[in-house]
């Protein structure tokens, strides 16, 4: 218990021996669940008894891990969420430590599907999270806003009590390094994105890291990213990147790019702007989950190889993943086979016009002669040729992982070549070295 508890006016508790008042938090802590981890009840039975005195902080921080603290997440039940943020603030005044144990904050404003939530559980939801950021939680770095708002019958204009939230929290970001923003309900999107364009501007003093999901880049939220010139990772998800080439040039910081989901425009202009002034740029990835689904399926990434392959320049950049880019073609694997030599990660999939069998840019200078890869993907390729990626494999000694497409899983030159490099092929339908950990 820190100084400033014991300095509070002492709470006359009932006296209990040691083994006795154990027995108790251990009843407490196995109540609900006895064989799993405590529930969310218990636990906030345990915070409140906690606070009682110092022996009882001390038998009751044995049951609660710090884990419990490290993510808030506000998908609890309102009730539940609201009496945890009494506690927070309850446990601040008594000078606990609490609130200086968690550093990220999820909240989903989304409708629950598991009991009949309604507009005042959303008030109950977002009253509590601001009330534990007006604690100042001093290691919050990281919050995660999903304003996916469900409006009810009666709801005039439901975007309002959202941008009302974000006004009332604006003044308790100011450490956030981490944040992610969201919002899918069209009725009010223009008038939460204002909103939202705003809390970006005034965090653009200690952000490193901006997701941003289904919000338009017009001027305003261009004027706003611009000012955020320490970003080190940028994400967008269902975002039309048009406007991105007047942005990028504020971020020299820029380490990762990440887009997906959905149309995002002119991605060609937007990937030379990303060359041009983003020169520590270490991992970019694009595309939508081809995986589990056909590539018809899919909306395509409308990036060209030429574009692509324009990357590969940097020699910072070690991670490359492109899903779903039907216009990439051997023009990104002949600058690949030019000046991929840097990449360590390189995951290609649902890139049906890669063929490689023209490429003739490999370079024989010693000092550039192996690729420093230990994964590649080209699964969804079917027209990969084996002698571009046997070329590929076997310049790549530091090789740990490989993922490729059907019909060279089954080619006996390809197969032959992985056993002789020590791989073997898993049950997840990929090669991997032995030993490599």
């Amino acid at each position: 218990m820190s100084p400033a508890q014991q300095n509070q006016e002492p709470l006359v508790a009932p006296y209990l021996s040691p083994k006795v008042l154990a027995e108790i938090f251990r009843y407490v802590a196995n109540s609900r669940y006895p064989t799993q981890e405590l529930s969310i009840t218990s636990t906030l039975d345990l915070m409140a008894s906690s606070m009682v005195c110092t022996s009882w902080w001390e038998e009751a921080r044995r049951h609660i891990g710090d884990k419990f603290f490290e993510h808030i997440v506000s998908s609890k039940h309102p009730k539940e969420f609201s009496r945890f943020a009494d506690l927070l603030i309850e446990s601040d005044r008594l000078g606990c430590d609490y609130h200086k144990i968690f550093s990220e904050i999820f909240l989903d404003t989304a409708k629950p599907q598991t009991y009949n939530y309604t507009a005042a559980d959303l008030d109950s939801h977002l009253d509590s999270l601001a009330r534990i950021l007006e604690l100042r939680p001093p290691n919050l770095t990281t919050l995660s806003l999903n304003l996916d708002y469900w409006s009810g019958e009666h709801e005039k204009c439901p975007g309002r009590r959202l941008c009302r939230f974000l006004e009332r929290i604006e003044p308790y970001c100011g450490c956030i390094e981490k944040l992610v923003i969201g919002y899918q309900d069209d009725i009010h999107l223009a008038m939460v994105r204002t909103r939202a364009t705003t809390f970006i501007a005034r965090m653009n003093s200690h952000l490193v890291s901006l997701t941003i999901k289904s919000f338009e880049l017009d001027d305003a939220m261009c004027i706003a990213l611009r000012r955020c010139d320490s970003l080190r990772a940028v994400e967008f998800e269902n975002v039309s990147l048009d406007s991105l080439f007047y942005v990028v040039h504020k971020w020299p910081q820029l380490r990762s790019f990440v887009y997906t989901a959905g149309d995002p425009g002119d991605m060609d202009r937007a990937v030379m702007a990303l060359t041009a002034s983003c020169k520590r740029l270490q991992k970019f990835v694009v595309g939508n989950d081809s995986e589990l689904k056909e590539l018809w399926e899919v909306s395509p990434i409308p990036v060209s190889g030429g574009a692509l392959g324009s990357l590969l320049v940097e020699p910072d950049l070690k991670h490359l993943e492109v899903r779903s880019g039907l216009n990439v073609n051997d023009r990104f694997l002949s600058e690949l086979a030019r000046s991929g030599h840097a990449l360590r990660t390189l995951i290609l999939t649902g890139c049906p016009r890669l063929c490689g069998m023209e490429v003739n840019t490999w370079v024989e200078k010693p000092e550039i002669k192996f690729f420093d890869l230990r994964l590649i993907t080209l699964t969804h390729c079917p027209l990969i040729s084996q002698k571009f990626v046997t070329k590929l494999i076997e310049r790549s000694p530091w090789l740990h992982f490989a993922h490729l497409p059907n019909h060279l899983n089954v080619d006996p030159a390809i197969c032959a070549l992985m056993k002789q490099r020590g791989f073997t092929f898993g049950d997840l339908r990929q090669w991997e070295k032995e030993n490599s950990g």
